[in-house]
């Protein structure tokens, strides 16, 4: 894809290098035995899995975000040459490992090994600022918030080109949140920083923050969205999930996808849990992105 070429999304944000290990089993208790039902290493991440599931469903998609090292650059570019994922903002690092993580996942669950909390500690930045000009090109953003600055950096780009955006997990009153075109509230978000609030109360206050579309996931339950002065939810589709690893990442590709698509609030909310409701029918995301078709058969 050159510089000048027709851009469909523009993903920045979170791209890491993942380890997983499907558990047979309920995750164990301390002390006990777990066996492991099947292992594989492929790209994750936010931005990662998203731009795997919507350049699967024929979008033209490029990312950014944190810079690749030795451990990490040959297999994320593999999965984005299979793609035809645009991965020219991410850039090698040769004295970096790079971004890795280990996951233990069981049908219900999925418990995260890292080392995110010391590479934000204020260290040198080891990611890419967003591309202006990429921004411009594309029809639809897509923005991690975990990069503080550069994350709003994009946010502003998007403003100035007139781009719409779709964002996650971020506070009501936040630049990302106010100027989003729809913003994603995950549960485990709203319990880490709300543990008290009331759901439709929490929705409230971050609909009065902002004009778009804000969503609340839940998981199995029911979404909860809002826009203006509009509540409204949906069931999630009932399914028996083989790993939950990444549905909320596309659930909020479904969002993505929904806007380029010019599908409205109720069937853009409902297209994206049925997709994560696909993700979750699979393992791993990145060898098994959901399609269309499944998607639409569980709309129905």
């Amino acid at each position: 894809m050159s510089s000048q070429e027709a851009l469909d999304v523009y993903l920045f944000g979170m791209v890491v290098w993942s380890t997983l290990h499907r558990l047979a089993a309920p995750y164990p208790d301390p002390d006990h035995y777990a066996e492991i039902a099947e292992s594989a290493q492929v790209p994750g991440g936010e931005t990662g899995n998203g731009a795997i599931v919507l350049a699967h469903w024929g979008w033209r998609t490029r990312m950014d975000g944190p810079w690749l090292g030795t451990r990490t650059a040959a297999g994320v570019r593999a999965c984005c040459a299979r793609y035809g994922i645009d991965d020219r903002g991410l850039v090698d690092a040769p004295d970096f490992d790079g971004l890795e993580d280990l996951v233990l996942i069981d049908a219900q669950s999925r418990t995260v090994f890292g080392r995110f909390a010391r590479y934000f500690d204020g260290h040198a930045q080891q990611w890419s600022e967003p591309d202006a000009a990429a921004i411009a090109r594309a029809r639809v953003v897509a923005i991690d918030p975990f990069f503080g600055a550069s994350g709003e950096r994009a946010a502003t780009l998007c403003r100035e080109a007139g781009k719409p955006y779709v964002t996650l997990d971020c506070l009501p009153d936040s630049l990302l949140h106010r100027h989003a075109a729809a913003t994603v509230i995950s549960a485990e978000f709203r319990r880490q920083h709300f543990p008290a609030a009331d759901t439709a109360e929490l929705l409230d206050a971050y609909a009065r923050q902002a004009p778009g579309l804000c969503i609340f996931t839940a998981g199995a339950q029911p979404v909860h969205y809002a826009r203006g002065t509009q509540r409204a939810a949906v069931p999630a589709p009932a399914i028996e999930p083989r790993s939950t690893l990444g549905a909320g990442d596309v659930f909020r590709a479904g969002v993505v996808h929904g806007l380029l698509a010019g599908f409205d609030d109720d069937k853009t909310v409902r297209f994206a849990a049925a997709a994560a409701a696909c993700a979750c029918l699979d393992f791993p995301i990145a060898e098994h992105p959901p399609a269309l078709t499944r998607i639409h058969a569980l709309m129905q």
